[in-house]
């Protein structure tokens, strides 16, 4: 996190509180509404429990405007994701919207009673979202009639975080669903607990929760894990970015909830988003939960990438990307990400996805963390493949399409200390030579990393002022 802490006396709180059923509500018993979710649909935030941002739906190489929502209010977003012929944006409002794709008309919108920061999830006719009030919530997704809310809070406790009034045990999350099993966290730092849970996604029951890694560290003076960033799925484990470098990457066994101690990475990132890469290999890193779209180039930034072994165990020491904020998206054939070492301005390459593979195998050793205590890495080396091709331009969000790349490019430079972006680009690359077939300059800033694309083939941007823009 960045920013300043405060304290205050805990006086009787119970620091061995573990949410239970008795933080259920259930408003409806009957089952949702029958929507169509498939592999061509972006459902949860970076498309997929994979946390990759690509889809295989083809993306004309030259789109226009096609509609542009404009709320009532100025309000902050939340990434958007898409199912059926529906767009879904929750936002700082506590509002859930739902839109229709093909003209942006609202099909109806709910509210939770907290700022929501993270994207909601689809999944079998729910819409799951977490929120800073603490709860997580299951809506009909047709509809969005309340089904079900879970409270995961000790107390009904708020406090300041970066300007805003958030309960201290926020879902910040947001939600990945497994099996028919709900996982989320809610907390903002360790030492005020933090609660990893599992829940039928269906009856909203739970089936685990886990406090343990919240105070590993040390348990006396409550020094452990964060709840620090989205959630992914790999070797039968979850897994989450742990809020310092002390707590780099946490792991939980989905069965049980067993926590995993965690990689250590000094001198590297340890920010928002994580996604599975390959089946044994997992990408962390971006910016800190920090102002909106605030953009700080340096080694810190660097992406990281971290091999797992069959058990779900990591295998050390862990790979550098040369990255900035935005994160990489990738398939089964190539990866792309934007690099900024050594150059004035960024550049986006394309990469072999197994050519990338090779060398993380080549350059990574069996060699596991002590189940007593992290494991400590100062360094972490860096790999440099031989891209396909390349592209000059500082990036806000990447996206892959089975035909093309999809880029919102800023005019940031590498060199520039504290100016941020004022001009924001919609830009289209050919996946099979790099050559720009699109390129549209937006009117509203985007919020960084969070457009999505439609099984249509549209592209959906959310902007901070609140406005949703969307083109094909």
């Amino acid at each position: 996190m960045e920013g300043y802490t405060a304290f205050a006396s805990a006086n009787n709180h119970d620091f061995t509180f573990k949410p239970s059923d008795s933080g259920l509500e259930v408003f409806s018993t009957e089952d949702p509404a029958n929507f169509s979710i498939d592999e061509k649909d972006w459902p949860i935030y970076k498309a997929n429990n994979n946390r990759s941002a690509s889809v295989p739906v083809e993306v004309s190489r030259s789109v226009i405007q096609k509609w542009e929502y404009k709320p009532a209010n100025d309000y902050l977003p939340t990434a958007a994701i898409s199912a059926d012929e529906y767009v879904f944006v929750a936002g700082k409002d506590g509002a859930i919207r739902c839109l229709n794709e093909n003209d942006g008309s609202v099909k109806w919108i709910s509210f939770t009673e907290g700022q929501i920061k993270v994207a909601p999830t689809l999944w079998e006719g729910y819409l799951f979202v977490g929120s800073s009030d603490g709860y997580i919530y299951a809506f009909e997704a047709l509809t969005g009639k309340l089904i079900w809310r879970f409270n995961t809070t000790p107390a009904e406790r708020y406090i300041r975080n970066h300007a805003d009034i958030v309960s201290t045990w926020s879902v910040n999350t947001g939600i990945i669903v497994d099996k028919g099993v709900l996982y989320a966290a809610s907390g903002i730092v360790g030492w005020n607990g933090m609660f990893v849970c599992a829940i039928n996604a269906k009856t909203g029951k739970l089936k685990w929760v886990n406090l343990d890694s919240s105070f590993y560290l040390d348990p006396n003076n409550h020094v452990g894990a964060s709840p620090h960033g989205i959630m992914v799925i790999a070797k039968g484990k979850l897994w989450f970015c742990g809020g310092s470098r002390r707590t780099s990457i946490v792991g939980y066994d989905l069965e049980t909830g067993t926590f995993t101690p965690p990689v250590t990475i000094m001198k590297s990132s340890h920010g928002m988003d994580m996604g599975s890469f390959r089946g044994n290999l997992f990408v962390s890193g971006t910016r800190l939960h920090a102002p909106v779209n605030a953009r700080r180039f340096g080694k810190d930034l660097s992406f990281t990438i971290t091999r797992i072994d069959q058990d779900g165990n990591m295998i050390l020491p862990t790979i550098s990307l040369p990255t900035s904020t935005a994160s990489p998206a990738w398939d089964d054939k190539s990866i792309i990400y934007e690099s900024y070492r050594r150059s004035k301005f960024a550049s986006i390459g394309m990469y072999d996805v197994s050519a990338i593979e090779k060398e993380i195998l080549a350059t990574t050793v069996v060699e596991k963390p002590s189940n007593n205590k992290p494991f400590v890495i100062n360094k972490t080396p860096t790999i440099n493949p031989t891209p396909l091709w390349k592209a000059t331009g500082t990036v806000y969000g990447l996206a892959l399409a089975e035909n093309v790349v999809i880029t919102i490019a800023c005019n940031e430079t590498v060199t520039s200390k504290s100016a941020l972006a004022d001009k924001w680009t919609l830009k289209i690359y050919s996946r099979s030579d790099g050559k720009e077939t699109s390129s549209i300059e937006l009117q509203s800033e985007p919020l960084m990393g969070a457009m999505c694309i439609t099984r249509n083939g549209s592209i959906v941007i959310p902007c901070i002022n609140g406005k949703i823009v969307t083109f094909k």
